[in-house]
């Protein structure tokens, strides 16, 4: 029988063998609390703990393309995620207050 320990090792070592770093980059001054990635567009969301909702787009070379950065002063977007539709747009949900907003980006991107 397998231990806890024995699980997260071999967890961890296929965890290790799949994964290849392509990109690293710091992308606010606050910590990443929510992501999304919509694999049929190649579109990545991030939220931040200082008020940051971040969009970017993944071509078919593995290049990282920022789509918009948007700093919502009343709430920490504690998730993100996108509207499901053909368009930039993401839903961004306040941590703290309750609320949530509608970022529209009004772009079509080529990959």
């Amino acid at each position: 029988m397998l231990t806890q320990k024995d699980r997260l090792a071999k967890f961890t070592d296929t965890v290790l063998q799949v994964f290849e770093e392509k990109w690293s980059q710091q992308i606010s001054e606050g910590q990443v609390i929510s992501i999304c990635w919509e694999e049929i567009s190649g579109r990545i969301a991030v939220g931040t703990h200082d008020n940051l909702a971040q969009v970017w787009s993944i071509d078919s070379n593995d290049n990282i393309l920022p789509i918009f950065n948007v700093r919502i002063p009343t709430t920490v977007p504690a998730f993100v995620t996108f509207t499901g539709k053909e368009d930039c747009n993401v839903y961004v949900f306040g941590m703290y207050n309750g609320q949530w907003y509608v970022i529209e980006c009004r772009c079509w991107i080529l990959t």
